[in-house]
Order: structure tokens, then C-alpha cells, then sequence
């Protein structure tokens, strides 16, 4: 299989699609926001927010609601500096749903 070079700038990434890779242009503040405590989202489901919120609190999600969290979605700013407590009230109010923290396991139900 014959290797595709792609030459990335500031702003840029690469996409891979049907075996082609292909480079577009991007705002980059919603990959690096969450070095300035802030995590941007546009149109992102509750189940890839939460995984990004997991990543940076190094804690696991367990959805035990039955609600089909990726079939929400939102756009919008959590600000990291707060607390997971706080961030975690955040989501459960936008998702309709609540939470309990046992360790670094959060079980998310129905409301």
C-alpha cells in the first residue's frame, strides 16, 4: 500500500476517509481550550463530552440511565476550573440526568 504524505500548518488537520486522507482548515481553540481550563463544544453528544470530561479528570462514566446519551448533543463552554462536582452539576442539568461519584466511577441515571 503506497504511504500519502500530508504537510500540516498551523490551523490544519487531516481527516481519513474511504482509505484518503485529506487536510482542512480549523478553529483550533475547541482542540486547545482545555489547557486554558475551558472545554469548548459544538454540537458534541453527552457521551463524547463525557468521555473528554473523564480524560481530564482521569475518572470513568457508567451510564446507568438507559438514556441514549448520544443522541443528545449540545454546544457550549464547561469551565474546568471548577471542581468535578460542579462541572458534573452542569451536565446533569443539560442531560437530564444525575450523578453519584464513587472513587473514579460516576453512575449517571435517569432524573
Amino acid at each position: 500500500q503506497e504511504k500519502q504524505v500530508i504537510d500540516l500548518s498551523p490551523n490544519e488537520k487531516v481527516e481519513k476517509q474511504g482509505g484518503q486522507l485529506s487536510k482542512e482548515e480549523v478553529d483550533v481553540s475547541g482542540y486547545i481550550s482545555w489547557t486554558k481550563g475551558i472545554m469548548k463544544f459544538n454540537e458534541t453528544t453527552m457521551s463524547d463530552i463525557l468521555k473528554k470530561v473523564g480524560r481530564y479528570y482521569n475518572v470513568q462514566f457508567e451510564n446507568n440511565s438507559g438514556t441514549a446519551l448520544n443522541e443528545k448533543s449540545c454546544s457550549g463552554k464547561l469551565f474546568l476550573s471548577n471542581n468535578l462536582d460542579s462541572v458534573m452539576t452542569s451536565i446533569s442539568v443539560l442531560s437530564s440526568t444525575t450523578y453519584k461519584r464513587e472513587n473514579n466511577i460516576i453512575h449517571i441515571s435517569k432524573k
